[in-house]
């Protein structure tokens, strides 16, 4: 269970940095949907 949820934030952490490298207006909604995660 621990090793899902740690696999889950790598891969949305690696997505999001992927999303951050080209400045596109997808990445808005990406980083709003990580903030709701994180609260």
């Amino acid at each position: 269970m621990i090793l899902s949820t740690l696999l889950l934030a790598i891969s949305a952490y690696l997505i999001i940095r992927l999303y951050d490298k080209p400045q596109e207006p997808k990445r808005i909604p990406i980083k709003v949907r990580r903030d709701k995660r994180d609260r």
